[in-house]
């Protein structure tokens, strides 16, 4: 699944509804960005807190 997001003044995306919901990322959860330099890609990871 892709989506195409803008990059706000302030540096911040909004991640689509539709991915957040396929995913079950909810208000509150931790995520991690990485940056894959060889590909160009950002990797998004949820990371679940109890």
């Amino acid at each position: 699944m892709a989506d195409r997001v803008r990059v706000s003044s302030k540096g911040q995306i909004v991640i689509p509804k539709k991915i957040r919901d396929e995913l079950g990322i909810k208000q509150g959860d931790y995520l991690i960005l990485e940056y894959d330099e060889s590909k160009n890609e950002i990797i998004l990871r949820i990371i679940k807190i109890f």
